[in-house]
């Protein structure tokens, strides 16, 4: 029979991989915590509503954002998951613009650059 070998294990190498694992951890949970934060803090943007302004103020595109809000914020209080809320304000802005069309309003397309043969 061989004898085995006797390893020394080496104290200081463990310690200073509990506290680079220790680290590590401390790392993530910052990242965790400000990625949290930005969230919170997009959350509280989108829940700011769009300013009041009378109905002849507003443009059609204004007006069906503000109809697309409303419906998605009456979907999640229904109790609408996120997709389904979104669907449902997609269609109120739709409902909105095919209205404006009806009253004649036509959507202006950004003009093309001109070609420039330089």
């Amino acid at each position: 029979k061989k004898p085995k070998k006797k390893t020394k294990k080496k104290k200081s190498s463990s310690e200073s991989e509990s506290e680079k694992v220790r680290k590590m951890q401390d790392r993530l949970e910052d990242k965790t915590m400000q990625r949290e934060m930005e969230l919170a803090e997009e959350a509280e943007k989108a829940a700011e509503p769009i300013p009041e302004k009378s109905w002849e103020e507003m443009s059609w595109a204004e007006r069906g954002d503000q109809a697309a809000q409303k419906a998605e914020s009456e979907a999640i209080w229904k109790g609408a998951s996120k997709a389904e809320a979104k669907n449902l304000g997609t269609r109120a802005r739709e409902k909105v613009m095919l209205q404006a069309v009806e009253d004649g309003y036509v959507t202006q397309l950004p003009q093309r650059a001109r070609f420039n043969p330089a």
